[in-house]
């Protein structure tokens, strides 16, 4: 599976979960359509504005379309943990 493939299923799982039609997420129904088929990838602002329209935070799609191209998500959430301790950590 592609990136923007698994990005817009982690947008359409998030939709669905939260039982929000595609009218309701962004600037067009279409356009969101786009989207969760793999066809269009967002903008960091456009994703962070269907974040908000969804009650997610921005990192939760990103961590989404990360489990589902890899499938492990206590590894996937693990890593991201230590990423961010040893970059805090770290001297500039």
């Amino acid at each position: 599976m592609d990136r923007k493939l698994a990005f817009g299923s982690a947008l359409k799982y998030v939709r669905v979960q939260r039982g929000i039609a595609q009218e309701q997420v962004g600037a067009s129904q279409s356009f969101i359509s786009t989207i969760e088929r793999g066809i269009r990838s967002p903008t960091i602002e456009k994703m962070q504005e269907l974040a908000e329209r969804l009650g997610v935070n921005p990192a939760t799609l990103i961590v989404l379309m990360q489990i589902e191209l890899d499938g492990e998500e206590e590894e996937i959430l693990e890593n991201v943990q230590n990423e961010i301790r040893a970059l805090k950590n770290s001297n500039p």
